[in-house]
């Protein structure tokens, strides 16, 4: 597991969304600093930057409680919460003895993907897995014009936690939840959850009309429908905290953003206007049109992420800038 290395705010600033939206017309304004992003790994570098929270977007603001969460897992939850509740899934696997082999002739009805997706209980592995929560870093690398000193701003943007579930045949499920995070400066908030899931036996692939039920219910919003011969995507945007009824469907209308790597493109979140929030839905058919062999859910918060992810530049611009102030030398005498 990789080792966190951004420091967590102990007594933050609470900025409204308002003031997010000046200072990130500022920092688009602003043509000083250079914000690189090194990807995941090690960067060794003269200072590491000390993360300070400035903004702090509270959960439902978006997309009301009851919709906007996957196992348990809500969008604006905490760094600290989120692995609590990612470790606390794994434990549900690692902890309880493991179900009774089916019988071949008699096969049991196949598990219900939308109550899988509607709460966190999971008949557990004999075999579970070895990681819990594995943590992946972002490391921004960051020099501004005529200085030598490169400073580094490292925090963890993701938390995967992978598992196998005990199906009704002899093989497992196979599942992943990935967490995405902001920075410190915007309180390290979740910013999306993706789930996937693999049906490895026929007799575990659920009914997709069950799981469409089922998420109806939740999100209580009919979805946008792009479908193919071997799948289909199923999106449920929201704006203003409402469904939004498209007539002409076209899923890639309201794309999520969870990998932003320059304050350039915040101009791309949410372009319309109308797509606040989205979840997407992929399903690829098993033996049937009505029956799925894999499962992917995407829930995306692009209203947060815009908030949070300009704040989080906006900071280490002003983190930068506040360096090359402290490094003024005394002007000659004349």
């Amino acid at each position: 597991m990789a080792e966190r290395t951004a420091s967590s705010p102990s007594a933050p600033f609470v900025s409204t969304l308002l003031e997010v939206k000046k200072m990130k017309r500022a920092l688009g304004a602003a043509g000083g600093i250079m914000l690189a992003l090194a990807g995941i790994g090690v960067v060794r570098a003269q200072q590491q930057i000390e993360w300070k929270q400035t903004i702090n977007v509270p959960k439902g603001q978006t997309l009301s409680r009851d919709r906007a969460d996957i196992l348990g897992i809500e969008l604006g939850d905490t760094y600290a919460e989120a692995k609590a509740k990612l470790q606390k899934l794994y434990e549900e696997v690692r902890k309880k003895p493991p179900a009774p082999a089916a019988k071949a002739e008699a096969p049991k009805k196949p598990i219900s993907a939308g109550a899988q997706f509607l709460n966190s209980q999971a008949s557990p592995s004999a075999s579970p897995p070895k990681d819990p929560v594995r943590e992946e870093q972002k490391i921004f690398r960051i020099q501004s014009p005529g200085a030598s000193t490169v400073v580094t701003a490292s925090f963890a943007a993701k938390l995967v936690m992978e598992r196998e579930l005990q199906g009704t045949a002899n093989r497992t499920i196979g599942e992943r939840v990935t967490v995405f995070l902001s920075a410190p400066a915007s309180g390290q908030q979740v910013l999306g959850i993706e789930r996937s899931i693999s049906y490895r036996a026929e007799s575990d692939q659920p009914r997709v009309s069950e799981l469409l039920a089922q998420l109806k219910q939740k999100m209580k919003a009919n979805p946008q429908v792009d479908e193919s011969r071997e799948s289909a995507v199923y999106v449920y945007q929201f704006n203003d905290g409402q469904p939004v009824e498209v007539r002409k469907p076209n899923t890639p209308a309201c794309p999520m953003h969870h990998n932003i790597e320059n304050a350039g493109q915040l101009q791309d979140i949410n372009r319309t206007g109308n797509c606040d929030a989205v979840l997407r839905v992929q399903v690829n058919f098993g033996i049937s049109r009505d029956h799925a062999k894999y499962l992917n859910f995407i829930l995306s918060d692009n209203d947060r992420t815009k908030a949070n992810v300009g704040a989080d530049f906006a900071f280490v611009e002003g983190y930068i800038r506040s360096l090359q102030e402290r490094a003024r030398g005394a002007p000659p005498k004349l």
